[in-house]
């Protein structure tokens, strides 16, 4: 089983643009983890590789994405889930 809870970023500036995807696994396992757009279709592949038993994160690259509706999957030989990602960039014009 695998464990995440949904996400939300507000990235202020462009040094803000590194965030950490958190989530729980039941055992060690090789797993691929995308970021999806609105309509379900891949964009960017944000991990592949083993994971470890218990809780993992990743860090994700998200500057060159727009403020907007996203979703992750996190896919693994025995499962998958998919999890709304927020962003949301945030600029002061000040």
């Amino acid at each position: 089983m695998i464990v995440a809870k949904n996400k939300g970023f507000l990235l202020r500036d462009q040094e803000d643009h590194l965030v950490k995807l958190d989530f729980i696994l039941e055992e060690d396992t090789e797993a691929v983890v995308e970021l999806l757009d609105n309509e379900n279709i891949p964009i960017k592949q944000l991990y592949n590789g083993s994971l470890n038993k218990g809780f993992n994160d990743i860090e994700v690259n998200l500057l060159n994405l727009e403020s907007n509706t996203y979703y992750y999957r996190i896919k693994t030989k025995m499962e998958q889930i998919t999890k709304i990602l927020y962003i949301v960039k945030y600029i002061n014009h000040l």
